[in-house]
């Protein structure tokens, strides 16, 4: 097992909105696929990914305290209907074109990954010459480099936020977790060591069947989907180090039709989950 490591990934106007209701957010499942994408082209296997956050830029204007995302108008995001008089870009103009709402980000992050039978970096490299990462070209990366332990992975990064699963934080509130989400992420950030408390997508689940349909891309099956949003955490990269969590996002299918992403938990919150559970 070795750790490849992508440092100060600079990504120009990535996606943000990670649901209907949710924009920010760190893009693990967007890291996770990345690499996921390079290992299959490239023919080696990825087990899990680290996420590490330095830096984001949000586009869009800010006005008395309300953020209103950048938006943009263009062919590729118009969205045409037959009428009576034919077809028309707007019901009300048919001059204008219909805007379909975005929300982007200039972001800068590093990625560690844990890799099996990738003996060169070349074709990691050269993957992410025309690479995109959640959405948004990547421009710029510092050299990728590969580690034994993970340890010198974190090392060679060496600032940073890493970023943690806190699922634990919805343990034992089965019946009301939608309450306990808005709780934890309007909590005060010196309690509890709660600081740095954020959402994500860490997966999704089906809303259909799987099977082949019209458009789907490489002849893969396809289904409907829906987000699954997750509780994480900020923690500076020094202080993960000396934790027992590793930061490392692990796939797992909880279900035939749920996918998510997600790190082990550490003995304390394992032993909180046992408790609640009986």
């Amino acid at each position: 097992m070795r750790y490849l490591t992508i440092p100060r990934l600079r990504t120009q106007a990535a996606n943000i909105q990670r649901s209907a209701f949710l924009l920010g957010g760190p893009p693990v499942l967007a890291a996770w696929s990345l690499v996921h994408a390079i290992g299959r082209r490239a023919s080696f296997g990825v087990g899990a990914v680290a996420l590490i956050h330095h830096d984001q830029t949000l586009l869009g204007q800010q006005f008395n305290g309300v953020f209103s995302p950048q938006q943009r108008r263009g062919a590729a995001y118009t969205f045409e209907y037959k009428s009576g008089a034919g077809r028309d870009y707007s019901s009300k103009n048919e001059h204008a074109l219909s805007l379909q709402p975005t929300a982007s980000a200039h972001m800068t992050v590093s990625i560690i990954a844990e890799v099996t039978n990738l003996h060169s970096t070349n074709a990691v490299t050269k993957s992410l010459y025309a690479g995109r990462f959640s959405g948004g070209q990547i421009v710029d990366h510092r050299e990728v480099a590969m580690f034994d332990s993970l340890s010198a992975a974190y090392d060679s990064i060496s600032s940073g936020f890493c970023v943690m699963d806190r699922r634990d934080l919805l343990v034992g509130a089965k019946e009301d977790r939608h309450s306990a989400f808005v709780a934890h992420l309007g909590c005060d950030p010196s309690r509890d060591n709660q600081s740095w408390i954020s959402a994500t997508c860490v997966g999704y689940a089906a809303l259909t069947p799987f099977q082949r349909r019209r458009g789907a891309r490489e002849g893969y099956t396809h289904a409907f989907a829906e987000p699954l949003i997750g509780l994480v955490q900020y923690k500076s990269l020094r202080s993960v180090k000396v934790e027992t969590q590793n930061g490392l996002w692990r796939p797992t299918w909880l279900a035939e039709d749920v996918f998510v992403v997600q790190q082990a938990l550490n003995n304390q919150q394992e032993g909180e989950a046992d408790a609640s559970s009986k």
